[in-house]
């Protein structure tokens, strides 16, 4: 469990800047300098209190006192995983955060829910909701299907709706 008190006696937190600084010396680092690293994936971590934390789960606790209630966990807004301003987290269930993702890397459409259907000779728009994959039906071009992803994205996801 997170001791915030604690987590605030050794660190400051600036929400302008999504920084964490260390107040007291700790090891080799000085008040002052930035605590933590960037991981291989992007995030950023700091060793506190014997575990690594993830600074983004830190910065929601330091500022709302608490860390997130189950089953929320907490998303970046702009999909950059070191920008821990408070402005760009949010709280959202499993379901939020996969919706705010950008399409695959091996995508060969480039977008988001579509994809080309040889023996159709369609382009085919679905989603996903609650682990199901949902239909949205065949098109004649890339872009009407990925209209009805981005549609249904929307209407399924609100805020956390990603088509691209």
């Amino acid at each position: 469990m997170l001791d915030i008190v604690k987590l605030k006696s050794v660190l400051n937190y600036n929400p302008d800047t999504g920084i964490f600084t260390y107040l007291v010396k700790r090891g080799p680092m000085m008040p002052g300098q930035q605590a933590g690293r960037v991981t291989k994936d992007g995030y950023r971590v700091i060793q506190f209190d014997g575990r690594e934390w993830m600074e983004h789960i830190l910065a929601w606790a330091y500022v709302h006192g608490e860390l997130p209630p189950p089953p929320f966990e907490i998303d970046h807004r702009d999909l950059v995983k070191s920008n821990n301003r408070i402005s760009n987290l949010r709280l959202a269930t499993a379901a939020q955060q996969q919706a705010n993702t950008r399409a695959r890397s091996h995508s060969k459409s480039g977008l988001k829910g579509v994809w080309w259907s040889k023996s159709r000779k369609k382009w085919i728009s679905n989603i996903r909701l609650n682990g199901k994959s949902i239909y949205l039906g065949q098109y004649n071009t890339a872009e009407e299907a990925s209209l009805a992803y981005s549609n249904a994205s929307k209407s399924l996801y609100g805020e956390f709706a990603r088509d691209r």
